[in-house]
């Protein structure tokens, strides 16, 4: 089981090996870099983008002065900071930092290096969430092309890219490609892990996306509600991937027309994203949203008033 309560203590322990090294080493040292790169992952799992983007941004000045702008090391740690500002929605600022790292790396490492791979592929999915799928899939083709031929056809590290080929072509309507790719996603997930684990949550559920997008709310409500129960094994309490499932159960529920179902799903998906998120996350306006679209629609317009309210319309 993957618990939240294993972040907090290693929040700890990264902000204790932060302190020791301020104190033992120099302002620039790469170890210290390395320790602050760590210390915002964990950060940004639990949802505390502003201090994460902090250490991001103090890694990589550390970084650039170690070594220079053109360092494959100065590029992944944009890269990281660029996933970081996407959750934002800072898309324009994240697709920039994405493009100056993937230049560097081809530059530095060659056109068929994991590391490309995996910047191409964070690029494809800010173009995508920006709006712009087309730009996207001739990344991920390409990524994807790059870790077959290095790691082979069965190799979990194309799970990411696999699934993110799925979502962009399922974007650009091709619906029956991306059924395929998020099924042998679904097969190689749980050839490595069995069932229970993030990866198979995660494309269950955009399996029940594709099925929702073509009308058929009680296929997506089944994937959705497996997805729900996977992730509730694999987190405790409240959880970002958790809110994000109930929102999509709430939108499948009142696709049937079961309304107070729905309404119900929907206002446990924004306490769960309030209490893993905090109120004042840019990721919250989803919930938001979804909230007032569905009061509006119920013909609830005070309801509906105080969710356009919080979205400040």
């Amino acid at each position: 089981r993957t618990s939240q309560g294993n972040l907090p203590a290693a929040d700890s322990l990264y902000r204790a090996a932060a302190a020791l090294q301020v104190e033992a080493l120099p302002p620039d040292d790469p170890t210290y870099a390395q320790t602050l790169n760590g210390w915002a992952v964990v950060l940004a799992r639990q949802g505390d983008l502003e201090e994460a983007e902090a250490h991001y941004r103090e890694a990589l000045a550390i970084r650039q002065q170690v070594y220079g702008p053109r360092h494959e090391r100065v590029a992944a740690t944009k890269r990281n900071l660029a996933i970081l500002i996407g959750q934002q929605d800072r898309l324009d600022e994240a697709i920039a930092l994405l493009e100056e790292a993937l230049a560097v790396e081809r530059d530095v490492l060659g056109d068929d290096h994991l590391q490309v791979a995996a910047t191409a592929s964070s690029l494809a999915a800010a173009h995508t969430q920006n709006g712009d799928p087309e730009r996207g899939l001739p990344l991920l083709e390409e990524a994807l092309a790059i870790k077959v031929q290095t790691l082979g056809e069965a190799h979990d590290d194309l799970l990411p890219t696999l699934n993110n080929l799925a979502v962009v072509t399922e974007r650009l309507g091709d619906y029956a490609t991306a059924d395929s790719l998020y099924q042998r996603t679904l097969d190689l997930a749980r050839q490595h892990f069995g069932t229970y684990h993030p990866a198979v949550a995660v494309t269950t559920s955009n399996r029940g996306t594709l099925a929702r997008r073509q009308g058929d709310y009680a296929e997506a409500l089944q994937q959705y509600q497996e997805a729900l129960r996977i992730q509730r094994e694999l987190y405790d309490g409240p959880h970002p991937a958790i809110a994000e499932n109930l929102h999509n159960a709430g939108q499948a529920y009142h696709g049937l027309g079961e309304t107070e179902t729905a309404e119900a799903h929907l206002l446990e998906a924004l306490e769960h994203a309030e209490t893993a998120l905090g109120k004042d996350n840019p990721r919250m306006r989803l919930y938001f949203r979804a909230l007032h679209t569905f009061y509006t629609e119920e013909g609830d317009s005070l309801a509906a008033a105080s969710y356009a309210a919080r979205l400040g319309e």
